[in-house]
């Protein structure tokens, strides 16, 4: 199974889970979950994406879905996303905004790696571009809630407090995966401390040099 068909198939899951329950909300999220395939997919076909991120972005996709149309197990909640994790600590919606603000910073890095000089700024300005560029969609997030708010009066997208929270937990999200990004080991230093393998060719002799022990 592939990112795409895992987002498919979660998407039609609950679209009739939504449908079942006569809860109109699930066309806001089928919006959202189709623009964004949307540019992943014109993204990862000119600035191609790792596996590992693709897949990072299908979950994400997941957790929105799951936040906004299951009910919580919390009575005095009414969706997933206002359900406590750690009482009076942390929110389901606080992490999911955390998990995905580090996982689209990922994203924007591999991106920005494409047209960014790797010989200009090093990996601090590189993760500072690609953390911008997060917090940015996660504030085009916040939009769309608003005008979601404004068509759906049941859409659930908290008060000021709420989105102030979501853009806290957006740029600490940024900065955590900003931060893991420069101080990861890079693919190439890696490459630099691995042995070589020896290959055969490397038994022959290069044109114009004589083997040891001849003249």
């Amino acid at each position: 199974m592939s990112p795409a068909s895992f987002a498919a198939s979660y998407a039609l899951l609950f679209t009739a889970f939504a449908a079942a329950r006569g809860d109109r909300r699930v066309i806001a999220y089928l919006v959202v979950i189709a623009v964004l395939a949307a540019g992943v997919r014109a993204v990862h076909r000119r600035r191609v994406l790792s596996s590992g991120v693709l897949w990072a972005l299908s979950v994400c996709g997941l957790l929105h879905m799951m936040g906004g149309l299951l009910p919580s197990p919390d009575p005095t909640a009414a969706v997933f996303y206002e359900t406590w994790i750690v009482e009076g600590v942390l929110k389901y919606d606080q992490l999911t905004h955390f998990a995905v603000s580090a996982v689209v910073t990922v994203a924007c890095w591999q991106v920005a790696a494409r047209w960014l000089d790797p010989d200009r700024g090093g990996p601090g300005i590189h993760a500072l571009v690609a953390g911008a560029m997060a917090v940015a969609f996660g504030a085009l997030n916040e939009v769309f809630e608003f005008l979601s708010a404004l068509r759906f009066a049941d859409a659930f997208v908290g008060g000021l407090d709420n989105v102030g929270w979501d853009l806290v937990f957006n740029l600490f999200g940024a900065m955590s995966a900003g931060v893991w990004l420069v101080l990861r080991p890079s693919p190439a230093s890696q490459r630099r401390g691995r042995p070589r393998t020896p290959r055969p060719s490397d038994a022959r002799p290069r044109p114009g040099t004589a083997r040891a022990g001849t003249s």
